[in-house]
Order: C-alpha cells, then sequence, then structure tokens
C-alpha cells in the first residue's frame, strides 16, 4: 500500500485502455484546446475507499503530450494517455508501481482554459488497486491547475 498515494495522485491523469476498456468518444471532434507540453497539478481526495490503510489525499504534478485528440500524460515514470474531444477529455487505465497495480475506470472532465491558474476539476473517478494481499476500491475527486 505505501505506493497507492502516488497511484492515486494520478486516477485523472489516466488514458484508454487499461485492462481492454477503451475510453474513446465514439466520433470526437476537433480539439478545442491544445494541451501539448502543459504541466498540470493535481490535488485531490479519495473520499470513498475499502483499502486497509485508506489513502484521502494526494498530490502530484504531469506533462501532457497531445496529437491531434490522442493524450498522453507523464509523471514519476508513468505514462498514461486519453482522448479529448472538443473540450472534453475522457481517460481511464492501470498503472503498476513495486507490484501494486491501480486500475481506473473511463472518467472525463471539461477543459474550461490553459493558460496558467487555471482550472479543470473531476469527480467520482472509480478506481480499484490490486496491492498484492488483496484489492481495494474506490473513488477519488480532484482538480489540475496549470502550473508550466
Amino acid at each position: 500500500m505505501r505506493y497507492l498515494f502516488v497511484v492515486l495522485a494520478l486516477v485523472t491523469l489516466v488514458g484508454c485502455g487499461g485492462g481492454g476498456t477503451e475510453c474513446a468518444f465514439s466520433e470526437p471532434a476537433t480539439p478545442t484546446y491544445d494541451l501539448d507540453g502543459q504541466t498540470w497539478e493535481l490535488v485531490g481526495t479519495t473520499p470513498e475507499n475499502d483499502c486497509p490503510v485508506p489513502v484521502t489525499t494526494f498530490d502530484v504534478s504531469g506533462t501532457f503530450t497531445q496529437s491531434g485528440n490522442t493524450l498522453s500524460v507523464s509523471s514519476e515514470g508513468i505514462t498514461l494517455t486519453g482522448e479529448i474531444s472538443a473540450n472534453q477529455i475522457m481517460w481511464g487505465g492501470s498503472i503498476t508501481i513495486g507490484g501494486e497495480t491501480t486500475t481506473i475506470e473511463c472518467t472525463t472532465m471539461t477543459v474550461a482554459g490553459v493558460e496558467i491558474g487555471d482550472t479543470m476539476s473531476f469527480a467520482n473517478a472509480a478506481w480499484t488497486v490490486d496491492y498484492g494481499d488483496g484489492t481495494c476500491s474506490g473513488t477519488a475527486s480532484g482538480t489540475f491547475t496549470r502550473t508550466l
């Protein structure tokens, strides 16, 4: 469980394709915003979870790479991908750190601006962690703030 806080910090820095799930828009529109090269700080909470050692807050930064509708986010050696359609981001996926695997279900958020200080939020992003001795799950909510 020692890596759970890092993984949960990335709950919405997630990408398509976790566990074979494809998080994609059926007919993606041209992106309204270009997030390529931007760094965003994510601060959030996991208000509901059934983990033996509950994690309640997280704080991490990640840098976006965007090519057309495809997004990826890199943070602390972890890369996740997603999709943007107009100003909507959809993503989900999995991360493995130190033998613990976190799977994040598809979730969406709205981009309202990309200037330094602008924010975008998410709520009720579902996740599950396999920490070797068992699994636990919950939801996460948080806010991204553009920093660079």
